[in-house]
């Protein structure tokens, strides 16, 4: 067997490497490669994947999910880790922090990175090579009409798992509203270096829209979530995480990040990731538009269109605050740094669009260190 390094990846927390197989025998159906994808070797990164449970996570996917997921997505080998028995606790573990006042959530929260950053589980996915498939390019992006056949696959595999009660038999598939303050608190204190960093992007009404995030983030998920159906959310939908081949749906990969929760997640996350700043709000609007007709097409009922486009809008705004967050990870190589310029420059162009007024019911202004 020889061993073909492909550098670190998905989503900067990962390392990836072919594995080019030497057979014994007639094996005229067994792959000649194989993917293996194993934790990063860079520290930060690794005690911020274990952190948020990003590992086991996707082990557990790709081993109890993947068979009834619609996506197309790597066919899995070997899923493998060292288990462990607390990761059952871990939703319970957040809430509790999450109602801790802030200068015991900064305890906490200090306290389990310390954890993280000494772990030695192991971690193994040997998975489908998707080559000669072609992997998306999020650092180029996409126009709107390239990027309808991804939003119309997105809404039919989220339509066959529209509120489904399979996805809470899994406790690693955990609700979009889990450990809010805690979020917010990785927010406020991201804030500072991001608008250091993108000075240059950032104008009179992006940094408004920093402090509407600060004060209403919390009630806009809660409302978001309560109002919004359930489905299966990738989590890190965008374009460096799809293959495309002949096939009519792109292949999914990075399942690090799935979760449960409003569909618009990733249909807010992949638009803002793909369109270039000056794509129109008519373009925008295709896409939603598309997004809404195929879950139709799907079986969904009851979700309007009017819903729809103000549950994404929110989720546009609150990708936002995801993204000030990006700090917590090494970028690594100039590719890196690129991805989350343009990706700042998107996102940025997408919210300057929205009535921020319009997205709850009665904004909730928080204390700035609530």
């Amino acid at each position: 067997m020889r061993c073909e390094l492909l550098g670190e990846g998905e989503g900067f927390i990962g390392q990836l490497a072919r594995l080019h197989l030497c057979l014994e025998g007639e094996a005229p159906d067994a792959p000649r490669t194989l993917i293996a994808k194993l934790p990063t070797t860079v520290a930060s990164n690794r005690a911020t994947g274990e952190l948020l449970g990003a590992y086991e996570r996707e082990v557990l996917f790709y081993r109890d999910l993947a068979p009834a997921t619609p996506y197309r997505t790597a066919r899995v080998y070997h899923a493998a880790m060292d288990d462990n028995p607390a990761s059952e606790y871990a939703p319970a573990i957040i809430r509790f922090v999450d109602r801790l006042p802030v200068w015991a959530m900064r305890l906490c929260m200090a306290f389990f990175y310390l954890v993280a950053r000494t772990s030695r589980r192991r971690y193994l996915l040997l998975l489908e090579d998707l080559v000669p498939a072609e992997l998306g390019d999020q650092v180029a992006g996409r126009n709107a009409e390239a990027c309808l056949p991804v939003v119309r696959a997105m809404a039919r595999a989220q339509a066959a798992l529209w509120e489904s009660p399979l996805l809470c038999d899994h406790h690693w598939v955990a609700p979009l509203d889990l450990g809010l303050r805690v979020g917010q608190l990785m927010f406020r204190g991201s804030r500072p270096g991001f608008e250091t960093r993108f000075s240059g992007s950032l104008g009179v009404e992006d940094r408004a829209a920093l402090d509407w995030l600060d004060r209403n983030s919390i009630e806009v998920v809660r409302e978001l979530v309560r109002r919004a159906p359930e489905t299966l959310v990738h989590g890190d939908f965008r374009l460096d995480n799809l293959f495309f081949d002949d096939g009519d749906d792109p292949l999914v990969v990075d399942w690090q990040g799935v979760a449960r929760g409003p569909g618009v997640i990733d249909l807010a996350y992949f638009v803002s990731g793909s369109l270039p700043p000056d794509a129109s709000g008519d373009d925008e609007l295709l896409l939603v538009r598309a997004y809404h007709e195929a879950l139709l097409d799907g079986g969904v009922s009851g979700y309007d269109f009017d819903a729809c486009l103000h549950d994404y809008r929110c989720a546009v705004v609150l990708l936002l605050g995801r993204i000030v967050t990006i700090d917590w990870v090494d970028l690594g190589d100039e590719r890196g740094a690129l991805l989350i310029e343009r990706w700042v420059d998107r996102i940025l162009a997408r919210v300057r669009g929205i009535d921020r007024a319009a997205l709850v019911s009665t904004e909730t202004s928080l204390p700035a260190h609530a």
